[in-house]
């Protein structure tokens, strides 16, 4: 029995060309992948996490890469361009079940200024930004990019 939290990500080892070391790397980044989501002591598998598969297998970096950037690009590239917050907005907007006066409590904005960053948002994700369909997508695409960032860190 240990007196400190451990965590244990498990890949499968497979005897086929794939070195043993792909597999060692995507247990690591599954380990990361469950800090990211709050788990402090436990484990897994890479198989039980397969929803996040796009995140901790290397092997699918494009795959993310071009689902957020479809996604998400329009934001990231206003944001480049223009020194705003946009996604940073979208993202606390996202974490807050989308409810306006919760997302404008956190970091002390006004309102009315939250209500034009969000309709600045729509213009750049498009007009049916919030049909269901579209925000399940957009949803996971900020919540997977949240993730990607704290899987990237060692």
């Amino acid at each position: 029995m240990l007196d400190a939290p451990a965590l244990v990500c498990a890949a499968p080892v497979r005897p086929s060309a794939e070195p043993l070391a792909a597999s060692v790397t995507v247990a690591s980044r599954c380990c990361r992948l469950l800090r990211g989501i709050g788990v402090r002591d436990g484990g897994a598998t890479t198989e039980r996490l397969a929803l996040y598969t796009i995140l901790f297998d290397p092997d699918r970096e494009q795959d993310l890469d071009a689902f957020l950037g479809h996604s998400l690009g329009r934001l990231v590239t206003h944001d480049a361009e223009r020194g705003t917050d946009l996604l940073d907005t979208f993202t606390a907007y996202s974490a807050n079940s989308r409810n306006v006066p919760a997302t404008a409590r956190a970091p002390h904005i006004h309102t009315n200024t939250l209500l034009k960053w969000i309709e600045r948002i729509g213009g750049l994700l498009g007009p049916d930004w919030q049909q269901p369909d579209n925000a399940l997508r957009l949803e996971l695409a900020v919540h997977l990019h949240e993730l990607a960032r704290q899987i990237e860190q060692p």
